[in-house]
């Protein structure tokens, strides 16, 4: 019984000693927010459509395509996405350098005869 009180006591004392040390130890992220999904850059995706369901793909640099959709009238948040490609109706595609910060929407653009994105002034 003194045996497993020792080693109880000894877990305690290890746990209570080392757990400032290891807080201590953390980085703290520039500016001093913890980086949480809604501290992180992020942007602003809209369907302009009313009645379309627009398909689109996103990437972060160098990284891979990867595919998107979104109904009509509605929008998505992204982030850690640098460009956006879309596919035109001659299967042809639009690609842009999207900015952090940003809002942008995805439409019919009448004179190009294709789905096209612009970046929406501030509100």
């Amino acid at each position: 019984m003194n045996k497993r009180r020792l080693i109880t006591a000894s877990l305690v004392f290890t746990v209570l000693c080392l757990t400032p040390v290891l807080v201590y130890g953390q980085k703290e992220p520039p500016g001093g927010k913890a980086d949480t999904p809604q501290s992180r850059p992020s942007l602003l995706i809209i369907n302009g459509s009313a009645s379309t369901k627009v398909n689109f793909s996103l990437k972060n640099g160098d990284g891979n395509w990867v595919d998107f959709s979104l109904n009509p009238r509605k929008d998505r948040t992204f982030s850690n996405t640098t460009n956006i490609r879309i596919a035109t109706e001659d299967d042809n595609t639009v690609e842009y350098r999207l900015e952090y910060g940003e809002r942008y929407r995805i439409y019919w653009n009448q004179a190009k005869e294709c789905w096209d994105v612009t970046r929406l002034v501030p509100k």
